[in-house]
């Protein structure tokens, strides 16, 4: 097989030379528009996910905090700034002292710090 240029190539069949020119894929504005759309989809499916979960964890919470309630103790639900991670709080009603953490903001604060040590986090700010 003869490579006469790029995207070119000639073959013997049959005693008869024949030449084939391949065409370059191009990515069309359709195309491009068409990933764009896949991906927004893709998008817009995941955050209504996420929607979801969350409507369905601050139900679970709402009913949880409303069996404690006759106990004086109520859940309260954080996302920890660096790591993401949801923190449960368990309050006493009277005294507002925080009597659980699950898990603790601790272990999260040393994951977060292991994660920076390591060049985890990427900067956003640039």
């Amino acid at each position: 097989m003869n490579i006469n240029g790029v995207g070119a190539a000639s073959y013997k069949s049959h005693g008869e030379a024949q030449k084939i020119q391949a065409e370059p894929r191009v990515n069309t504005s359709s195309q491009l528009e068409q990933t764009k759309k896949t991906a927004e989809d893709i998008d817009k499916k995941a955050m209504q996910r996420a929607e979801l979960k969350n409507n369905i964890m601050e139900k679970a919470l709402k009913q949880a905090n409303m069996s404690l309630e006759s106990a004086n103790r109520y859940f309260k639900r954080q996302i920890h700034e660096k790591t993401g991670i949801i923190i449960y709080t368990l309050h006493d009603s009277k005294t507002e002292e925080v009597l659980a953490e699950f898990p603790q903001k601790k272990l999260q604060d040393m994951l977060a710090n292991m994660w920076e040590n390591a060049g985890l986090f990427i900067d956003t700010e640039a």
